[in-house]
């Protein structure tokens, strides 16, 4: 039996706080720029 299994580790924009996340540039945090990144073809 042949199956696939995929997962997303998709940060809520709602625990977005840039003080947590140092290092990572604020454009990259920001909710309009994250979610055209995510993609799902089904």
């Amino acid at each position: 039996m042949a199956f696939t299994v995929a997962t997303y580790n998709i940060l809520a924009s709602a625990y977005i706080k840039p003080k947590w996340y140092d290092g990572v540039p604020e454009q990259l945090l920001r909710p309009d720029s994250r979610v055209l990144a995510i993609r799902f073809d089904g």
